[in-house]
């Protein structure tokens, strides 16, 4: 009897695997793109965005950024933080516990994880050692990796509580609950329960850009989804409330470079 074997998703292309020691003042303004992005800490300590959440990482913690989520990244503490940081594309369906909070890593996971990180960092800088059976063992080593995180271990979910992280925290939901709104910023402050300058200050702390920038990137985020999905351009258009199809294109390309369409037929066919 034969049983055909299916794959729930594969990896398909390493962006980049860098390894730094950072300084201790260090801050990234934050960046959203189309690829998952895994950020490990070796040693010191981090605070990162996820979305709507705020975290502390440290020595042995790990956090996996989903594809258009905005993620920012700033050392925490008096030591330098030594990060490893690892990008790659994938299709199909990652496990949906993967991208919700941090994990701690064993030291077997650990071992895991810097071995696949050498094999990318290898596959990305040194041309002459690529081969078909090398970059197969990579991909098949880092959906081992990721399925065995998902199927063994529980994510911490518990985010940084501070006023102003939950401010920001709240202020994303409430994005999210009216992505097919045109909200203004007054709007926003109003349906969270802030002032508008309250709302900024705590904003301005864990995103690299204003609050009506930040909505118009999860607008785009949730296109990207409905374009997979086959909706029309049009229909996509008014479903997350912009004025006209063409006002959405112009800033659909503005953030991603392409068009809509070209967008789709590049890297969701």
């Amino acid at each position: 009897m034969f049983c055909p074997v299916r794959r729930a998703f594969s990896v398909l292309q390493i962006m980049s695997a860098f390894e730094e020691e950072r300084a201790v003042d260090f801050y990234f303004k934050g960046e959203m793109h189309d690829f998952w992005e895994v950020v490990y800490v070796a040693s010191g300590k981090i605070g990162v965005t996820e979305g709507e959440q705020v975290y502390e990482l440290e020595k042995g913690d790990i956090i996996f950024h989903r594809p258009m989520e905005f993620h920012k990244v700033w050392s925490c503490g008096p030591k330098r933080p030594h990060v490893f940081t690892m990008s790659f594309k994938t299709e199909g369906v990652v496990p949906s516990t993967i991208g919700d909070g941090i994990l701690h890593l064993t030291p077997v996971d650990e071992s895991t994880f810097l071995n696949v990180f050498a094999s990318a960092h290898t596959l990305l800088h040194t041309p002459a050692q690529r081969s078909p059976l090398a970059e197969q063992k990579f991909t098949a080593d880092l959906e081992s990796f990721l399925i065995n995180m998902a199927c063994e271990r529980i994510m911490d979910t518990t985010p940084l509580k501070s006023p102003d992280a939950l401010r920001y925290g709240q202020v994303i939901k409430i994005m999210q609950k009216h992505i097919t709104e045109d909200l203004s910023v007054s709007d926003i402050a109003h349906l969270a329960g802030l002032s508008p300058s309250t709302m900024k200050n705590a904003f301005a702390k864990f995103s690299d850009c204003g609050v009506r920038k930040h909505f118009i990137r999860l607008k785009i985020a949730a296109a990207i989804r409905l374009l997979e999905q086959d909706d029309a351009i049009g229909r996509i258009s008014e479903m997350l409330g912009f004025s006209s199809q063409n006002y959405f294109s112009m800033v659909f390309k503005a953030e991603m470079g392409l068009a809509p369409m070209e967008y789709r037929r590049k890297f969701l066919r």
